[in-house]
């Protein structure tokens, strides 16, 4: 997996002193190991997104109690949930200094208690974070109902934000983009600039474009939007999940 040898080479690039116990890719294999080893280290990483599941579900089931940070590419409305339980988080791509951040607040124990993570798995599995589910959009016949999931990218300019659909079609709502980067589900829909949020079954392609800047080319339109380096690197760990 991309992220954990990213994380790898970050940590021991901070601290080459450092020994890795254990890498955990899935949540099954982190529910047998954590079994039998409830504080195996001083720090555990863990991003939120594992290859079976979310890590949350690893510690609803067995209690653990060395600190732990969690990683993850979403700096939206999943992260105000973190935020909300007070749980430590670091959000990719994964640089030194935040990992430096990350190990002061360890030492101090300033992190989260198990508690927080039963919180925060039940609102996941239980459905208190609620993701918009549908739009009504205006177009030259009237409003017109959409579900999200047929939502291809929103664009926004001039006041007004268009609601481009995976047919073809479009329309306009009143809600701006910064509403919409709180009401839509991170996992599906990604604030890539200013004017376009796109659904992650939007995108054909990165293309880069010297040092600091790329573009986004969307499969269904093939419209190019320009994008920071940066947040080009966060599109790309955001789609490999």
């Amino acid at each position: 997996m991309l992220s954990l040898e990213r994380l790898r080479t970050v940590l021991l690039e901070t601290y080459p002193e450092i020994q890795v116990v254990k890498e955990i890719t899935s949540v099954r294999e982190g529910l047998d190991y954590f079994k039998d080893n409830p504080d195996p280290a001083d720090m555990i990483f863990s991003d939120v997104s594992l290859s079976d599941g979310l890590a949350f579900e690893i510690f609803e089931k067995v209690k653990v109690e060395t600190p732990i940070v969690f990683t993850t590419v979403y700096d939206s409305y999943a992260v105000r949930a973190f935020d909300y339980n007070s749980i430590a988080y670091l959000i990719k791509p994964i640089t030194p200094e935040k990992i430096k951040k990350a190990r002061e607040r360890a030492m101090n124990r300033d992190l989260m208690k198990y508690s927080d993570f039963i919180s925060l798995f039940r609102e996941y599995t239980s459905g208190a974070i609620k993701y918009r589910q549908r739009l009504l959009i205006a177009n030259s016949t009237g409003y017109t109902p959409v579900k999200i999931e047929e939502v291809d990218y929103f664009f926004h300019e001039f006041k007004q934000t268009e609601v481009h659909l995976k047919n073809g079609s479009k329309g306009m709502i009143e809600t701006s983009l910064n509403t919409l980067e709180r009401q839509l589900d991170p996992m599906v829909f990604m604030r890539v600039n200013r004017q376009y949020i796109i659904n992650a079954d939007a995108l054909e392609t990165i293309i880069p474009d010297g040092i600091k800047h790329s573009y986004l080319k969307l499969s269904r339109s093939g419209i190019l939007i320009p994008v920071t380096t940066e947040r080009a690197t966060k599109l790309r760990l955001w789609i490999d999940q």
